[in-house]
């Protein structure tokens, strides 16, 4: 545990915490929409991978608790993952707090300079399918 918390400390172990939680939360919202695609199969189907979400981990968990767990450990990879981010964010801040004269982008690719407004948009986007 102590390795763990000393790698987090690094600016380069921050950045293996996000790439971590940033796959185990893609692999969900991959597993969800393909679950939720059961709908085209119909109701029995729909019903049956509902019925299944609920029961599953049955007798040793209780009826739907294997859900609350899930939704507890995600909210938990959600919150290193903003955690780890706004961290690193303001380090860089800290590190260079006057701007330079001249700014060369020196990212090499479209998503890496939008990767903070990408995972805003996210966010919102997750809020808004959680209460809709």
């Amino acid at each position: 545990m102590g390795e763990t918390l000393g790698l987090y400390k690094s600016s380069v172990g921050k950045k293996i915490f996000m790439a971590v939680t940033g796959t185990a939360l893609f692999l969900f919202v991959l597993v969800h929409m393909i679950g939720n695609m059961k709908i085209y199969q119909g109701a029995a189907k729909f019903d049956a991978y509902a019925k299944f979400l609920r029961e599953f981990g049955y007798p040793m968990l209780g009826h739907g608790q294997l859900l609350w767990i899930a939704r507890v450990g995600l909210l938990a990879i959600v919150g290193v993952h903003i955690f780890a981010a706004l961290q690193l964010y303001l380090q860089s801040r800290k590190a260079r707090p006057i701007a330079y004269k001249k700014f060369d982008d020196l990212s090499f690719h479209y998503a890496s300079r939008w990767m903070r407004w990408g995972g805003i948009g996210l966010l919102g986007f997750v809020v808004y399918h959680i209460l809709h």
